[in-house]
């Protein structure tokens, strides 16, 4: 595996306090509700615990992080990644936090949301979940989703890469793209689709 580059894009930033946002709403409306015995994070494509901004000497926390750091604190969290170093960076988090529930998990978090994760989260079991999705380009695939909805316990929070997602069509010729394959208004120059924007 070539090395991944550790730093990230200002709009990262943005990204990062969004999802902070968003946690610490979804904990505050979980954490009273006598009927649920326990809502959890479970953070695909992981990643680090922290990143530099590209350009700068700035550092940012990770989604990691960041629900770590959230006011509530979840009764769990699985953190899953692919790259080894990343993943030393993620127990290292463990280390940091012995009073939590931290799982680490390597390997490609497509299999390891179907066959670890979602097993463990049954309707009737009365648990939520939310699970970011946060992947480095399009690698997500949507029987994964299918999957993680199936359970009707995991609220699923995507991060769709556009850039990664425009250059990747772009990169063929769009009259040659069958319709079905082609997802409406992101293809530049086919007739009947708006160009452009996922």
């Amino acid at each position: 595996m070539g090395k991944r580059d550790d730093t990230v894009g200002p709009w990262a930033v943005e990204k990062l306090g969004a999802l902070r946002k968003y946690l610490e709403a979804y904990t505050t409306v979980m954490a009273p509700q006598a009927a649920i015995r326990g809502y959890h994070y479970i953070d695909a494509f992981a990643g680090r615990s922290t990143w530099r901004v590209r350009g700068t000497e700035d550092f940012i926390d990770g989604s990691p992080r960041v629900a770590l750091t959230i006011p509530k604190p979840f009764d769990s969290y699985t953190f899953i990644e692919l790259d080894p170093r990343r993943v030393e960076h993620l127990r290292a988090l463990q280390r940091e936090y012995p009073d939590r529930d931290i799982r680490v998990l390597q390997g490609d978090a497509n299999a390891r949301l179907v066959k670890d994760v979602a097993p463990r989260l049954p309707y009737s079991s009365y648990q939520r979940a939310i699970a970011f999705l946060d992947p480095y380009t399009t690698n997500l695939d949507f029987d994964t989703l299918r999957a993680l909805g199936a359970t009707r316990t995991i609220e699923v929070l995507v991060n769709v890469p556009t850039m990664a997602a425009n250059r990747r069509s772009l990169r063929n010729n769009a009259r040659e793209i069958p319709e079905e394959d082609a997802p409406h208004g992101s293809v530049l120059g086919r007739p009947g689709l708006a160009g452009g924007h996922l």
